[in-house]
């Protein structure tokens, strides 16, 4: 399973969508506010990426309130976000061709 570590368009996108909608008064700006924490806080797969940008897409037809309960339903019934793995070592190699002309004098 291939996790997303950095946000995507999408994801931020829809992180900014629902920034703007908790700064409302709409009636979903609690599920606005519940969606931009579980973005911020946990990690996705591609295909739970794949079906946020659905519904994303969709938000011309639903309306920005059922996008908004929409992207709420899938991340909090559907979809399970993990959370971000630490990195705790990592091994680094290098590779490349040294220039046999050159000097460290």
């Amino acid at each position: 399973m291939s996790h997303q570590s950095s946000n995507s368009s999408v994801v931020t996108d829809i992180k900014q969508l629902c920034r703007q909608i908790a700064d409302s008064d709409e009636e979903v700006s609690g599920e606005a506010e519940d969606t931009l924490e579980l973005l911020d806080d946990r990690e996705m797969d591609d295909w739970a990426e794949n079906q946020l940008r659905t519904i994303h897409r969709g938000r011309r037809r639903y309306g920005t309130n059922g996008t908004i309960r929409r992207l709420d339903h899938k991340l909090t019934e559907e979809i399970e976000l993990v959370d971000p793995e630490p990195v705790i070592e990592a091994d680094v190699a290098l590779a490349g061709q040294l220039d046999e002309n050159s000097s460290t004098d």
